[in-house]
Order: structure tokens, then sequence, then C-alpha cells
């Protein structure tokens, strides 16, 4: 059989640390919490992210996602949030600890293509899909504080501060708010 596993090395020896046992399906995405204690990772065509535990590299169970899986997710930097966008345009606000979702940030027919916090986690920026801009979400409110371009946004990336915002599209534009 055919394993996607997700390896752990320490940066400064370049020492494997641990190899994490992971389904037979490709690895779209990883992430680490801020203090390193816990790695989230998302398997192909799989409707869970899974959680494990660093120290130890065992699995920690997994958080149910929507069916067809998430077209994207983020961690916030204090690593409590886990943002992740709905096909039908919702982006859920989901407590790591809890497992439980404490807000829908709601757009409909807006697919979520790439989500990303702020550096102080109040903010969350969300690019949308069909040319349909960025949007920028008070995370504490759930309310809309802006919305900036109108291209299919590949990638955005807040400013610390949340002064400044920078998205790229494809073979269109970058911009800078």
């Amino acid at each position: 059989t055919h394993h996607c596993n997700v390896l752990l090395w320490e940066v400064a020896t370049g020492k494997q640390l641990h190899l994490f046992d992971a389904p037979p399906t490709p690895v779209q995405r990883a992430a680490l919490t801020p203090d390193g204690k816990l790695l989230i990772s998302q398997h192909e065509g799989e409707t869970v992210l899974r959680r494990w535990h660093v120290a130890d590299g065992k699995p920690l169970g997994s958080l149910p996602i929507h069916a067809r899986g998430v077209p994207a997710w983020a961690l916030s930097p204090d690593g409590q949030t886990l943002a992740w966008g709905e096909y039908e345009g919702a982006v859920v606000l989901q407590d790591v600890a809890a497992d439980k979702p404490k807000r829908r940030l709601v757009r409909p027919r807006e697919l979520p293509r790439f989500v990303a916090f702020s550096a102080d986690g109040t903010q969350l920026v969300v690019g949308y899909v069909n040319g349909k801009g960025a949007v920028v979400w008070d995370v504490r409110t759930g309310q809309e504080v802006t919305r900036v371009g109108a291209w299919d946004y590949a990638v955005v990336a807040p400013a610390p501060g949340g002064k400044l915002l920078a998205a790229a599209a494809d073979y269109v534009e970058t911009g800078l708010w």
C-alpha cells in the first residue's frame, strides 16, 4: 500500500522526530499550533481534519468537516481557533480544544478559496473564487469589516496590525490595500 505520512523534524539538528502514520491518501495541508503541541493535517478525500499530539506522535482524533472536504483552512495565531471554508460559502470558526463551532461567517454562493488570520487573531481574511475578491471579517463579532479587489485570489496575507493586506490572483494582479 502507498502511504502519505506527515513527518516532523527538529530544525536545528535536522533530526526526524516523528512520522505520523497517516492514511494512504495525499496530504493536502498540515499546520502546527503556535505552541508546537498539536499538528493538524488534511488528507485528500477525507471528511475530517486529523489531530496529532506532537510530543509522542499519537493521534488525538479528528475534527469533522464538510462531506466534500474543505477548500481552505487556517489556524489562529494562538492555536485555539480553526477557520475552515465550506463549499456553500460559509467559513466556520471552530474551537479546537472543545471541538465545537463558535461562529459561521456566511456569504451565500461564494466559495472560500483561501483563509488567513491577522497576526493578532482578531481578523480573518477570506479570498473567494469567481472574481468575488477578498473579505476581511472581525472574528469576535462575525461582522464584515471590508471587501477588497474583484479577482479570484489564490493567496491572501494580512500584515501584522491589520493595516495592510496583500492578495495575489492567478495570472491577473497582485494588490496591496
